[in-house]
């Protein structure tokens, strides 16, 4: 085999040019490209579940355990494409669709 074998499901070596590649390559861009909008989407969740449970974003008096609910949905929400985007361009690099930069010795 002249690639490494990436999880395709079948153990089928990925080439680099094929669609298999091209779409993981695609994705990992996507979910590098999703950050920004998870950002925004993190702070309409978090004011969100906020006002819901009866607090303002704004409120010094908020309880923990609404700011815990509020703050740890929207990290969540936040954390999502982060760690998504790592792990499939991992997924490009092992089937050789992306190449990485040769390590030098100091």
């Amino acid at each position: 085999m002249a690639h490494t074998t990436s999880r395709n499901g079948a153990g089928r070596p990925t080439a680099p040019g094929s669609a298999r590649a091209r779409r993981d390559v695609r994705r990992a861009w996507l979910f590098l490209l999703m950050v920004l909008p998870a950002f925004v989407l993190a702070v309409l969740v978090g004011d969100g579940l906020l006002s819901l449970q009866g607090y303002d974003a704004g409120d010094s008096a908020v309880p923990l355990h609404v700011t815990l609910v509020a703050g740890g949905s929207a990290l969540l929400v936040l954390m999502a494409p982060g760690m998504a985007s790592p792990r499939l361009s991992t997924v490009c690099a092992r089937g050789g669709t992306v190449t990485r930069p040769a390590r030098h010795p100091a």
